[in-house]
C-alpha cells in the first residue's frame, strides 16, 4: 500500500492457473506500462476469496479481467481521445457485433491493452475465464447448470493496433475473407484471455480457408485418387549374387553339409 501512487484508487489483481500464465496475460499490459503493481493469484481458491472481499483498508479490489477498468490517472484528454476512437471505429464495431451475434454481448474501444489487438473480458458480476475453468473442472459440475453460469463477454479492441486499423478498412467489403479474419481475431482474443474455442469445427474450417489463401491454392478439393503402378518383377540375380547366396546358405548350415560331402567321397 505504501508503494501505491497517489492517483491509484484501487488494488488490481489477475487470477490464473499458474504464475507463468498470469505474467503473460494481456490484462497486465496497461498496468505494466503505468508501472502499477498487480496481485497475481494462481491458487484455485484465490479468486473465490478475493471476489468476496470488497476492499482492503478502504481501497477497493479490482479484477483486471473484468470490464470497466479505470486506473485513476485518466485525464480529460484521455476521455476525448477515447470518444474520438469510439466514433472512428463505430462502423467496425457495428459490423463485428452483427457478425459475432450472440457470441459477444458488446464491443468497445479498449483502454487496458497496449500490444494486443484485442482482449475479451466479462461483466463486473460475471465469472471470469479463470472462474469458468475452475467451475468446469469440478468433479460434480453439471454441464447444463454450467451454461447458466457463463458470463456475457465484452470484446475490447485496441484502436492503435495495425490489425484493427486494417480490419476496419476491410470491413466495408464484408466478404468471406474479411469475415474469416474477424472471426480469427475473436478466437485468438478469447484464447489469449483464457477462454476455450466455442465451436472448434468452425474454427478449423476458417483456418483451412486462410491457409488456402496463404498458400495460393485454387481450391480445397481433394486430388483424384492415384492408380498405383503394377508391381515390377525382381531383376535376375547376377552370378556374384548367386555365389553370395550359396556361400551364406552353406555357412548357415554349419558343419552338417561338410560331413555329407566326406561320406560321398568315402563311398
Amino acid at each position: 500500500m505504501a508503494r501505491k501512487p497517489s492517483w491509484q484508487h484501487a488494488i488490481f489483481y489477475v487470477a490464473g492457473s499458474s504464475h507463468e500464465e498470469i505474467v503473460k496475460s494481456p490484462f497486465l499490459e496497461r498496468a505494466r506500462a503505468k508501472d502499477v503493481e498487480v496481485l497475481l493469484l494462481s491458487d484455485p481458491l484465490d479468486e473465490y476469496v478475493v471476489q468476496n472481499i470488497p476492499d482492503f483498508e478502504g481501497t477497493k479490489l479490482v479484477n483486471l479481467a473484468k470490464e470497466g477498468v479505470k486506473f485513476g490517472d485518466e485525464s480529460d484528454e484521455d476521455e476525448r481521445r477515447e470518444k474520438y476512437y469510439k466514433e472512428t471505429f463505430q462502423p467496425l464495431i457495428n459490423w463485428l457485433k452483427d457478425l459475432y451475434g450472440e457470441s459477444i454481448e458488446k464491443i468497445v474501444v479498449s483502454t487496458r491493452v497496449v500490444d494486443s489487438p484485442s482482449v475479451i473480458v466479462t461483466g463486473q458480476f460475471g465469472n471470469t475465464a479463470n472462474m469458468q475453468r475452475i467451475l468446469r473442472s469440478q468433479t460434480m459440475s453439471d454441464p447444463e447448470r454450467f451454461k447458466y453460469m457463463m458470463a456475457k463477454k465484452t470484446m475490447e479492441i485496441n484502436p492503435r493496433h495495425p490489425i484493427i486499423t486494417e480490419l476496419a478498412k476491410r470491413s466495408a467489403s464484408q466478404d468471406e475473407a474479411a469475415s474469416d479474419l474477424a472471426w480469427l481475431l475473436y478466437d485468438v482474443a478469447g484464447l489469449n484471455s483464457g477462454f476455450d474455442i466455442d465451436k472448434p469445427d468452425q474454427f478449423a474450417a476458417r483456418m483451412y480457408r486462410l491457409m488456402q489463401k496463404g498458400l495460393n491454392l485454387a481450391s480445397l478439393e481433394l486430388a483424384p485418387e492415384i492408380t498405383p503402378p503394377k508391381e515390377t518383377k525382381l531383376s535376375e540375380s547376377t552370378p556374384e549374387e548367386d555365389l553370395d547366396v550359396k556361400g551364406s546358405s552353406s555357412s548357415g548350415s554349419g558343419g552338417g553339409g561338410g560331413g555329407e560331402e566326406e561320406k560321398k567321397e568315402e563311398l
